[in-house]
């Protein structure tokens, strides 16, 4: 794995910064394979093959974004990976506060500030004897309106939401400070293999929960109804008709709010 500088965190954790990578996911699971320690992350200024869920392309302009990959080696049942994974957007979120940043969490790995895409997470698992699980995020910094408005999606970036642009070692401290707040609950979850205080924050950071939403699942089929919950599997409770559907994997998509909700 090819990088610029490396800074010590607690406990053995390290990040690797290079200046471009092909994909920080794919170049930390290749590094894992290799025994790579747990807590390893890279940063890196630009992706030439960044990717997004469902075999999406993630774009991005060198130094325009946070692009950071986490290797983990989890000891928590499988089941609970989804929970690593939100983990990871909540700490995202509160390490936006400290920056004037207001973002909630679209089920299952957007971040957004009101309805438009700020940031996203992309969870990568390998089974073996032991598993080894990267986790993604790409997080708008620096974009323009016009830069995003190539996206033809609708997009946002901490410039855009503070008027506060960030350089690298803004970027640096920006991902310590995610990351010291991400090391503290998976430590905890599993040292306990406790889901309550994580499903409470995402709950209260939650911008799916109370929306009408559409669900489109990976077979084709699609449904609407209220969104209720989220359960302690990490599932949405949408209510379709009279029945209420868990929903573990599908796109969501917001289309209005719960009127008292």
């Amino acid at each position: 794995m090819d990088y610029l500088r490396q800074l010590e965190l607690n406990d053995g954790w390290k990040i690797f910064h290079s200046e471009i990578s092909t994909s920080t996911n794919s170049e930390l699971l290749a590094y894992g394979r290799e025994g790579g320690l747990e807590g390893s992350i890279l940063i890196t200024d630009h992706q030439s093959s960044g990717k997004g869920r469902l075999g999406r392309i993630w774009n991005d302009e060198p130094g325009s974004s946070l692009l950071m990959s986490i290797l983990l080696r989890p000891k928590v049942a499988f089941d609970a990976y989804f929970f690593i994974s939100m983990t990871l957007g909540i700490s995202i979120v509160e390490a936006l506060q400290d920056y004037g940043v207001d973002a909630k969490l679209k089920w299952p790995n957007d971040l957004l500030v009101g309805e438009k895409k700020l940031a996203g997470i992309l969870a990568e698992i390998e089974t073996g004897k032991e598993n080894l699980l990267v986790i993604g995020v790409g997080v708008n910094l620096n974009q323009s309106t016009a830069q995003l408005a190539e996206l033809q999606r609708p997009a946002t970036s901490v410039v855009i939401a503070t008027g506060r642009s960030m350089g690298l070692e803004e970027r640096l401290d920006f991902a310590k400070r995610a990351i010291e707040r991400f090391r503290e609950k998976y430590d905890r979850l599993q040292s306990s293999n406790s889901r309550d205080e994580l499903v409470k924050a995402y709950r209260r950071y939650s911008a799916t929960i109370g929306r009408f939403v559409r669900v489109d699942f990976v077979d084709g089929e699609s449904v609407a109804g209220n969104c209720l919950d989220i359960t302690e599997r990490g599932e949405l409770m949408v209510e379709v008709d009279t029945c209420i559907r868990m929903v573990d994997s599908a796109d969501v998509h917001h289309l209005f709010t719960i009127e008292g909700c």
